[in-house]
């Protein structure tokens, strides 16, 4: 049974069972013949502006609180002019790198913006696998995103409580001040990554996260123009027990030679279905 939590709003959310990952046939037949996913780099998502909605979100909350030193707030700060903080410029150089779910398997969004348009196919990962995927031996760390405000600045309450009662401890001449506040920023950086537009709330978007240093590779991004940095980790063919084809795939003379694949594979486990959103919605 799926585990729950209560929303902002008082309604519970039931954890899914099953996470998706919508991209085109090519690259999908490419992540199972290899058992292998993409990662990308953070900060050349397809919107980089989410990430500076987040770290926006957490300047908020950080310039509420009158005992957070100043030297961490400036760092998640804007400029007088709207520059990008600190935080930004910062993450621009560091190798965070994600890979991106969802939890609905027939999302008329995810088909437009990842599923080659409704001619892709979306897969889908046990959620209760994914802890277990790592990259050069470190294990990821999947979340979902947080698209309500309320609930952005209640999982910020916690960290932000904490950085307040260990900064009145610590002196400011402890050889330890500056790994705290290295890791402070980690931990406010990670929660920033969490939060996204309500705009996008369509999406139910889950990620895994990795910050290590694997070996990058680079690919050509959708609009041909900038090269994303990746890297590639490994996962288990149970993992996957879903492909939902999208609306364009026409399953009904496509199905049989995506089960065939999926037998050459060694993924005769892996129900398929046919997405249910009508083709004029697109």
């Amino acid at each position: 049974m799926s585990a729950s939590r209560t929303l902002a709003d008082g309604t519970l959310d039931e954890e899914p069972e099953v996470l998706y990952h919508y991209t085109s046939l090519e690259s999908a037949c490419k992540i199972l013949e290899t058992n292998k996913l993409r990662a990308s780099r953070v900060y050349l998502l397809n919107d980089a502006s989410e990430v500076e909605y987040g770290a926006d979100i957490v300047s908020e909350c950080l310039d509420s609180g009158s005992e957070i030193p100043e030297a961490l707030r400036m760092l998640f700060r804007r400029g007088p002019n709207g520059e990008a903080s600190e935080f930004i410029r910062t993450i621009r150089r560091f190798r965070f790198h994600v890979f991106c779910l969802s939890r609905n398997p027939d999302s008329l969004s995810q088909w437009r913006a990842y599923g080659k348009s409704g001619g892709g196919v979306a897969i889908g990962f046990k959620k209760d696998h994914l802890h277990k995927i790592s990259a050069a031996g470190q294990p990821n760390h999947p979340f979902r995103i947080i698209y309500d405000k309320k609930d952005q600045l209640t999982a910020l309450l916690e960290p932000l409580a904490i950085v307040k009662d260990i900064s009145e401890r610590i002196s400011p001449t402890s050889p330890s001040q500056v790994n705290f506040w290295i890791q402070a920023f980690s931990e406010f950086a990670l929660i920033a990554f969490k939060f996204k537009n309500p705009a996008f709330r369509e999406e139910e978007e889950w990620r895994l996260f990795w910050t290590n240093d694997a070996p990058v590779q680079f690919r050509i991004g959708s609009d041909g123009k900038i090269l994303i940095p990746y890297i590639e980790t490994e996962f288990s063919r149970d993992a996957v027990c879903k492909i939902v084809q999208g609306p364009f795939a026409r399953p009904e003379v496509g199905e049989s030679s995506l089960k065939e694949f999926l037998l050459a594979q060694n993924y005769d486990h892996v129900e398929v279905t046919a997405s249910g959103i009508p083709l004029r919605a697109l």
